[in-house]
């Protein structure tokens, strides 16, 4: 048998479930495992046990998680819409990723926060 993948898990409100872009990512890739997030302290502790996260934009209960990660060099990934994001907390270590004017794709991959202005709105 071939290798066993790495789990994907997606945490995500009860009404995206069944969103075109989470069914997308169950397609597309192996050993995903959704869960809606209607216990909020099984999420979390699964967001906190991540190695790499994608949050959510302007999600504070994921960028809590990302924050108390158990890991000490956790990936975190924050999906940005302009370079004046409205954010809860700015962290240098993040990889911020300015999202396209389609909101379909990714423009600039890693940029530097020196470049963004960072609100609190």
């Amino acid at each position: 048998s071939g290798p066993v993948s790495t789990p994907i898990w997606i945490v995500c409100q009860p009404q995206s479930i069944n969103t075109p872009l989470i069914k997308n990512l169950t397609m597309t890739f192996d050993n995903v495992h959704v869960t809606s997030g209607i216990d909020e302290y099984d999420s979390f502790c699964i967001l906190t046990k991540a190695t790499t996260l994608i949050l959510s934009y302007r999600s504070t209960f994921s960028q809590m998680a990302a924050l108390l990660s158990s890991h000490s060099n956790v990936q975190v990934h924050y999906p940005i819409f302009d370079m004046k994001p409205i954010v809860s907390i700015e962290v240098p270590t993040w990889n911020y990723h300015l999202v396209n004017a389609n909101h379909d794709g990714i423009a600039e991959f890693n940029v530097p926060t020196k470049r963004i202005t960072f609100r609190l709105d």
